[in-house]
């Protein structure tokens, strides 16, 4: 992403090789940013979450096309650091701070 971000906004960093970051810069920017970005440990969905009926997924998508009235497509990212693998074993993903639990899980 960073390496993309740099690209389109025409800037080159002469300490990345070929405008790309390492593990280094990488692991130095979430040290940096710990007020607002953390580690978590992927996990699978709960029982509760698959148990969701077709009036709530209608509920969410309705809502869902009020929030995004206006808003760019490039600017929409598909993101849900809860289940990003069927399968995700025993992985780290980088998240948002104050990500809430479900109550239930």
């Amino acid at each position: 992403m960073v390496k993309q971000y740099l690209t389109k906004r025409g800037r080159t960093v002469s300490k990345f090789r070929d405008n790309l970051p390492g593990k280094n810069w990488l692991y130095s920017y979430v040290h940096r940013r710990r007020d607002i970005i953390c580690q978590r440990m992927c996990q699978s969905i709960c029982q509760k979450r698959t148990q969701v009926t077709s009036d709530v997924v209608g509920a969410y998508f309705d809502n869902l096309e009020v929030t995004l009235a206006g808003i760019p497509p490039s600017n929409i990212i598909n993101f849900d650091e809860m289940n990003l693998t069927d399968d995700p074993g025993p992985k780290n993903v980088c998240t948002k701070e104050a990500v809430s639990t479900q109550k239930g899980c």
